[in-house]
């Protein structure tokens, strides 16, 4: 007896029951929305009855007007993540290198974006986020965003540079058009840039 073809086509490999609501589950992107009660209650501020009890006293406002019952937020991450020497920033590195990337927890449905960047030998706290709209305005020269940075540099023990570092003061720091400007010592051949 030769049965009708199924009017339901599934891959040979895919996997079915249980396993695929597993597979899907993994996989689905997380909830572009919560509750705002519960987003309060995760970010440790309180219980959810007691975040819902503030709600309703109208102590809670998002972004600027007074939250109601059932509002639902968006949910953006926000990681301090301190970068090590021998670290790259980068997604996929050809060479194979170590990338900040791999380090970061793992998400389902969203991607960690980097706020700027560091040398690959530069070690320093770095910003990451979900949000592409908070990097932009964090990242867009529009935005006049001030960055301060420390930089520590080693000493060097030629006596004909001293006089020079301190007439140039900028000499080896890069500029905002990332050219770098370098400094050469007068009584030995060793160049900084």
């Amino acid at each position: 007896m030769v049965h009708p073809a199924s009017p339901i086509r599934r891959s040979p490999t895919a996997a079915k029951g249980r396993a695929a609501a597993r597979l899907q589950q993994a996989t689905a992107p997380e909830a572009a929305s919560e509750r705002l009660q519960k987003a309060l209650a995760s970010a440790g501020l309180g219980s959810r009855r007691e975040m819902e009890e503030w709600i309703a006293e109208g102590r809670v406002q998002v972004n600027g007007e007074t939250a109601t019952i059932g509002s639902k937020v968006g949910r953006t991450r926000i990681l301090i993540y301190h970068k090590s020497e021998g670290e790259i920033v980068t997604r996929d590195d050809p060479k194979g290198r170590a990338t900040v990337f791999d380090a970061l927890p793992k998400l389902r449905g969203a991607k960690w974006i980097s706020i700027g960047r560091l040398d690959y030998n530069t070690d320093g706290l770095m910003i990451f986020t979900t949000s592409g709209e908070l990097a932009n305005q964090l990242m867009h020269p529009r935005f006049e965003v001030e960055r301060e940075y420390a930089v520590r540099t080693a000493p060097h023990n030629c006596k004909a540079a001293l006089p020079r570092a301190a007439r140039a003061p900028t000499a080896g720091i890069a500029s905002s058009s990332r050219k770098a400007a370098s400094a050469k010592c007068g009584g030995c051949s060793n160049t900084s840039a």
